[in-house]
């Protein structure tokens, strides 16, 4: 039951989802069709230079908290391990994550406008996860789509902005 509210709500969000401009300038480097932070400096100037070159979708998504608020998989049990799950996304290309107020490591992202999908790989232990995005035309809610065969095999998540990490009890309700 569970999975069918969900699609309702993913079929309800992508007619009210709004498409990323195409534009010749997708990324810093200019040279590719995927668009990829990659400087090497943290300070804020730099991170608003870096955030003023990257696509409209990602100039929405970088700075902010954004938690799992549902997650949905046919792994038995796997949606409740990531309740409490956080993401937060820099434009320099990185990104750290975790469970409630614990930070659980760091990675890299990179974001392919064409195709309107993430793709992240943990510093940790180099797992690759792709996921297609849509966004809320209020940039407020965003739904993540793994493809039907990989590691996720079609888990399907949907994130809220936040500004900052959750406590636990505030997720889910």
């Amino acid at each position: 039951m569970k999975k069918i509210v969900f699609f309702f709500l993913i079929a309800n969000l992508a007619f009210a989802c709004k498409n990323d401009p195409k534009t010749t300038a997708e990324t810093p480097a200019q040279n590719s069709s995927e668009t990829t932070a990659s400087a090497t400096t943290s300070d804020a100037a730099s991170d608003q230079n870096l955030k003023e070159n990257l696509p409209l979708r990602m100039k929405n998504v970088v700075d902010w908290t954004w938690w799992f608020e549902a997650y949905v998989s046919d792994r038995k049990g796997f949606g409740q391990t990531q309740k409490g799950k956080w993401f937060k996304f820099s434009p320099n290309g990185s990104f750290e994550f975790g469970i409630y107020q614990d930070l659980s490591g760091a990675g890299k992202w990179r974001y392919d406008v064409a195709k309107e999908t993430i793709f992240l790989t943990f510093d940790k232990d180099g797992e690759q996860q792709e996921w297609k995005t849509m966004m809320s035309n209020t940039n407020d809610i965003m739904i993540w789509m793994a493809p039907g065969t990989g590691p996720l095999r079609g888990d399907q998540a949907k994130l809220v902005r936040y500004l900052q990490r959750p406590e636990e009890g505030q997720v889910g309700k």
